[in-house]
Protein backbone atom coordinates (compact mmCIF):
# COMPACT_ATOMS: atom_id res chain seq x y z
CA UNK A 1 0.00 0.00 0.00
CA UNK A 2 1.12 3.48 -0.61
CA UNK A 3 1.68 6.05 1.47
CA UNK A 4 -1.12 8.26 -0.25
CA UNK A 5 -3.60 5.57 0.14
CA UNK A 6 -2.60 4.82 3.82
CA UNK A 7 -3.17 8.56 4.46
CA UNK A 8 -6.46 9.22 2.52
CA UNK A 9 -7.89 5.89 4.67
CA UNK A 10 -6.35 7.80 7.89
CA UNK A 11 -8.46 10.86 7.15
CA UNK A 12 -11.62 8.64 6.28
CA UNK A 13 -11.46 6.88 9.29
CA UNK A 14 -10.57 10.01 11.71
CA UNK A 15 -13.59 12.51 9.96
CA UNK A 16 -14.05 15.48 8.68
CA UNK A 17 -11.91 17.61 11.57
CA UNK A 18 -9.19 15.37 12.84
CA UNK A 19 -8.78 14.26 9.47
CA UNK A 20 -8.85 17.45 6.83
CA UNK A 21 -5.23 18.08 7.07
CA UNK A 22 -2.96 16.34 5.32
CA UNK A 23 -0.04 17.15 7.25
CA UNK A 24 -1.47 16.74 10.65
CA UNK A 25 -2.63 13.30 9.72
CA UNK A 26 0.83 12.62 8.56
CA UNK A 27 2.63 13.79 11.96
CA UNK A 28 0.79 11.35 13.43
CA UNK A 29 1.49 8.64 11.02
CA UNK A 30 5.17 9.94 11.82
CA UNK A 31 4.81 9.14 15.51
CA UNK A 32 3.45 5.31 15.07
CA UNK A 33 5.66 4.57 12.60
CA UNK A 34 8.21 5.41 14.86
CA UNK A 35 6.79 3.10 17.53
CA UNK A 36 6.42 0.14 15.22
CA UNK A 37 10.14 0.39 14.54
CA UNK A 38 11.27 0.53 17.75
CA UNK A 39 8.97 -2.58 18.72
CA UNK A 40 10.44 -4.20 15.84
CA UNK A 41 13.96 -3.63 17.34
CA UNK A 42 13.45 -4.65 20.69
CA UNK A 43 12.05 -7.78 19.46
CA UNK A 44 14.94 -8.40 16.96
CA UNK A 45 17.30 -5.76 15.37
CA UNK A 46 17.71 -7.63 12.55
CA UNK A 47 14.53 -7.37 11.54
CA UNK A 48 14.74 -3.53 10.41
CA UNK A 49 16.10 -4.57 7.49
CA UNK A 50 12.71 -4.75 5.86
CA UNK A 51 12.57 -1.63 6.36
CA UNK A 52 15.53 -0.33 5.21
CA UNK A 53 15.83 1.73 2.21
CA UNK A 54 19.59 1.70 -0.09
CA UNK A 55 21.12 4.88 -1.17
CA UNK A 56 23.53 4.11 -3.55
CA UNK A 57 24.27 4.95 -7.93
CA UNK A 58 23.00 7.75 -8.72
CA UNK A 59 21.84 8.43 -5.44
CA UNK A 60 24.71 7.80 -3.38
CA UNK A 61 25.81 9.89 -0.54
CA UNK A 62 28.51 12.07 -0.44
CA UNK A 63 31.69 12.84 1.74
CA UNK A 64 32.60 16.45 3.00
CA UNK A 65 35.67 17.50 5.27
CA UNK A 66 35.04 19.70 7.58
CA UNK A 67 38.44 21.66 7.70
CA UNK A 68 38.30 22.98 10.91
CA UNK A 69 37.81 19.43 12.78
CA UNK A 70 39.96 17.73 9.57
CA UNK A 71 37.35 14.78 10.04
CA UNK A 72 34.97 13.65 7.28
CA UNK A 73 31.43 13.34 7.68
CA UNK A 74 27.98 12.67 5.64
CA UNK A 75 24.87 14.51 5.70
CA UNK A 76 21.76 11.96 6.07
CA UNK A 77 19.88 12.10 2.62
CA UNK A 78 17.20 11.51 4.40
CA UNK A 79 15.27 12.01 7.83
CA UNK A 80 15.86 8.86 10.10
CA UNK A 81 14.05 6.48 12.94
CA UNK A 82 17.34 6.42 15.31
CA UNK A 83 17.38 3.42 17.77
CA UNK A 84 18.76 3.60 21.35
CA UNK A 85 22.30 1.85 19.76
CA UNK A 86 25.43 2.83 18.50
CA UNK A 87 24.71 2.70 14.95
CA UNK A 88 21.13 4.52 14.91
CA UNK A 89 18.96 4.18 11.96
CA UNK A 90 22.05 3.22 10.45
CA UNK A 91 22.06 -0.46 9.07
CA UNK A 92 25.01 -0.14 6.74
CA UNK A 93 27.90 1.78 5.48
CA UNK A 94 29.97 1.22 2.45
CA UNK A 95 32.28 2.26 -0.19
CA UNK A 96 30.86 3.17 -3.68
CA UNK A 97 34.24 1.17 -4.86
CA UNK A 98 35.28 -2.31 -4.58
CA UNK A 99 37.48 -2.82 -0.95
CA UNK A 100 38.49 -4.47 2.24
CA UNK A 101 37.16 -1.59 3.91
CA UNK A 102 34.62 -2.03 6.84
CA UNK A 103 32.57 0.81 8.09
CA UNK A 104 31.87 -0.07 12.23
CA UNK A 105 29.80 1.93 14.73
CA UNK A 106 31.32 3.16 18.01
CA UNK A 107 29.64 5.35 20.86
CA UNK A 108 30.55 9.17 20.73
CA UNK A 109 33.38 8.81 23.32
CA UNK A 110 35.49 6.04 21.50
CA UNK A 111 35.40 8.23 18.79
CA UNK A 112 36.70 10.87 20.21
CA UNK A 113 39.38 8.77 22.11
CA UNK A 114 40.60 7.14 19.16
CA UNK A 115 41.13 10.46 16.80
CA UNK A 116 44.13 11.42 20.02
CA UNK A 117 45.81 8.12 18.38
CA UNK A 118 49.01 8.97 16.64
CA UNK A 119 48.50 8.10 12.71
CA UNK A 120 50.92 4.98 13.05
CA UNK A 121 48.07 2.94 15.56
CA UNK A 122 45.15 3.61 13.06
CA UNK A 123 43.74 0.09 11.36
CA UNK A 124 43.67 1.37 8.09
CA UNK A 125 41.40 -1.32 6.96
CA UNK A 126 38.61 -0.04 9.55
CA UNK A 127 36.77 3.17 9.67
CA UNK A 128 34.69 4.06 12.61
CA UNK A 129 31.27 6.64 12.62
CA UNK A 130 29.32 7.98 15.02
CA UNK A 131 25.56 9.18 14.29
CA UNK A 132 25.09 12.18 15.25
CA UNK A 133 21.33 13.58 14.46
CA UNK A 134 21.11 14.97 10.96
CA UNK A 135 24.93 13.78 9.99
CA UNK A 136 27.67 10.96 10.47
CA UNK A 137 31.06 11.37 11.46
CA UNK A 138 34.09 9.47 10.15
CA UNK A 139 36.95 9.08 12.02
CA UNK A 140 40.38 10.10 10.61
CA UNK A 141 41.22 6.54 8.70
CA UNK A 142 39.04 8.49 6.22
CA UNK A 143 41.04 9.59 3.09
CA UNK A 144 40.28 12.07 0.46
CA UNK A 145 40.63 9.16 -2.37
CA UNK A 146 38.17 6.62 -0.50
CA UNK A 147 35.60 10.50 0.15
CA UNK A 148 35.95 11.22 -3.01
CA UNK A 149 33.57 8.00 -4.35
CA UNK A 150 31.03 8.55 -2.15
CA UNK A 151 29.68 5.45 0.10
CA UNK A 152 26.48 3.95 -0.25
CA UNK A 153 24.08 3.76 3.07
CA UNK A 154 21.27 1.51 4.03
CA UNK A 155 18.68 3.86 6.40
CA UNK A 156 15.61 3.20 7.92
CA UNK A 157 13.51 6.26 6.69
CA UNK A 158 11.11 7.69 8.61
CA UNK A 159 7.31 7.80 7.49
CA UNK A 160 7.29 11.44 6.28
CA UNK A 161 10.43 10.85 4.00
CA UNK A 162 8.16 8.63 1.59
CA UNK A 163 6.09 10.06 -1.67
CA UNK A 164 2.86 9.53 -1.78
CA UNK A 165 3.09 7.24 -4.53
CA UNK A 166 5.69 5.05 -3.17
CA UNK A 167 5.14 2.06 -1.38
CA UNK A 168 5.60 1.29 2.19
CA UNK A 169 7.60 -1.75 3.63
CA UNK A 170 4.57 -2.51 5.59
CA UNK A 171 4.74 -6.90 5.98
CA UNK A 172 1.10 -8.28 4.42
CA UNK A 173 -1.25 -8.29 7.17
CA UNK A 174 0.24 -5.12 9.45
CA UNK A 175 -1.16 -2.56 6.95
CA UNK A 176 -4.28 -2.16 9.26
CA UNK A 177 -2.36 -2.79 12.43
CA UNK A 178 -0.55 0.22 11.65
CA UNK A 179 -3.81 2.23 10.97
CA UNK A 180 -5.17 1.36 14.19
CA UNK A 181 -2.09 2.49 15.61
CA UNK A 182 -1.75 6.09 14.09
CA UNK A 183 -5.84 6.49 15.27
CA UNK A 184 -4.74 5.58 18.87
CA UNK A 185 -1.88 8.46 18.40
CA UNK A 186 -4.47 10.79 16.76
CA UNK A 187 -6.93 10.16 19.51
CA UNK A 188 -4.46 10.72 22.22
CA UNK A 189 -3.96 7.22 23.60
CA UNK A 190 -0.85 5.43 24.58
CA UNK A 191 -0.39 2.75 21.27
CA UNK A 192 -0.80 -1.00 22.55
CA UNK A 193 2.79 -2.67 20.86
CA UNK A 194 2.14 -4.03 17.56
CA UNK A 195 4.09 -7.38 17.54
CA UNK A 196 2.44 -9.92 19.78
CA UNK A 197 5.30 -12.04 20.64
CA UNK A 198 6.79 -8.66 22.16
CA UNK A 199 5.59 -8.22 25.52
CA UNK A 200 7.59 -5.40 27.00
Amino acid sequence: MNKKKIIELLQERLGEIDGKYYQVVEGYATQAWQQLLHDVYRKDVNGLDFYAKEFSGVSKITVVKDEYRNLYYSAFPCPIVQFPDKSAGIIDISTEQATALEFCPCTYRDFMLKNTQTSDTLDTDIIYFVPRYDKVWYDRTMTDLIAGYGVRMLLVPSFDYYSETEELPIPGGQAQMFVNMVLEFARGKPPEILLNTNKI
